[in-house]
């Protein structure tokens, strides 16, 4: 029932080993049009009419202030936000949204 409700935007667009500095920034360029930007969360899941976004955060790292502005407009538009910091808070958080 949840298959293709949850999933990963690839936002994260680094150079390829070996990769030339021109063809990284014409990556980034094509990636950009096609709708890529800062700030998109880790994973986004739809459920019963609500959007909520998960972001991965291990040790120190931080939300930036793209993301801060992503979850701001989420949440203004009547979604969810959570940040995750292991696998099972993710799955706690899953298992208690409504049937």
């Amino acid at each position: 029932v949840t298959r293709r409700l949850l999933w990963h935007t690839p936002n994260e667009v680094k150079p390829i080993q070996g990769e030339s500095i021109s063809s990284h920034i014409r990556r980034l360029q094509t990636n950009k049009a096609l709708g890529v930007m800062k700030g998109i969360w880790d994973l986004v899941f739809y459920w019963k009419g609500v959007l909520y976004i998960f972001d991965i955060k291990i040790g120190h790292d931080r939300l930036s202030e793209e993301q801060l502005h992503f979850q701001s407009q989420v949440i203004l538009q009547g979604g969810k936000s959570f940040v995750i910091e292991n696998v099972q808070q993710f799955k706690s958080i899953i298992l208690t949204l409504p049937l």
